[in-house]
């Protein structure tokens, strides 16, 4: 998993040689010396205030299709060989031509770009910077789940724990979903029971 930021030509080279040997590479908005090996071509362009749209790949399975809010630039690019797994979208959903997530085999391995600092605008969706009309999405948990598909996928056979944060060192958590006013207690200790 490589973080946003500018590479030496002999860095970039490195995370080349890296995949092509057979390497799994993710890059949030990586250094534009790996656009060949991510599949894609630099436009000379980014843009702001864009959202993301899952398209109809595998590594997409699960996420809302709602347009997710994008904080930050975004680097354009053309596809030169690699699968789109999102596309930069308007706030309606309206798909543009550019990809936002993509994925492309190089060689013995694979190399995955998100054209945006992932991290950052997760950052800014997480205080409270969020469109009041999609305020009902989870969009920072959906971002980070599409994120979790593509480690999962590109981990193939190797188990990898997802990880979540419970209250006082609990070590599973029953989440009651019933939306009654009136609910009481005797309403959902059955369900507690069962679940101690």
């Amino acid at each position: 998993l490589l973080a946003a930021g500018e590479l030496t030509a002999t860095e970039s080279e490195l995370f080349e040689k890296y995949v092509i040997e057979g390497g799994n590479l993710i890059a949030l908005r990586p250094d534009r010396q790996l656009a060949a090996v991510m599949g894609v071509r630099f436009t000379g362009g980014s843009t702001d205030n864009m959202f993301l749209a899952v398209g109809d790949h595998s590594l997409s399975a699960g996420i809302v299709k709602t347009a997710l809010q994008i904080h930050i630039p975004v680097d354009e690019y053309d596809l030169s060989g690699a699968e789109t797994v999102a596309w930069l979208a308007y706030r309606d959903g309206a798909i543009t031509s550019r990809p936002a997530v993509t994925i492309n085999r190089a060689g013995k391995g694979v190399a995955a770009l998100w054209a945006f600092d992932l991290p950052q605008s997760i950052a800014l969706i997480r205080s409270d910077w969020i469109d009041e009309e999609a305020v009902e999405v989870p969009q920072a948990d959906e971002l980070q789940r599409l994120l979790a598909n593509m480690i999962h996928a590109l981990a193939g056979e190797a188990p990898l724990p997802r990880l979540w944060y419970l209250p006082r060192d609990a070590t599973g958590v029953l989440v009651a979903t019933g939306d009654a006013h009136g609910i009481q207690t005797h309403h959902i200790t059955p369900g507690i029971e069962i679940a101690e």
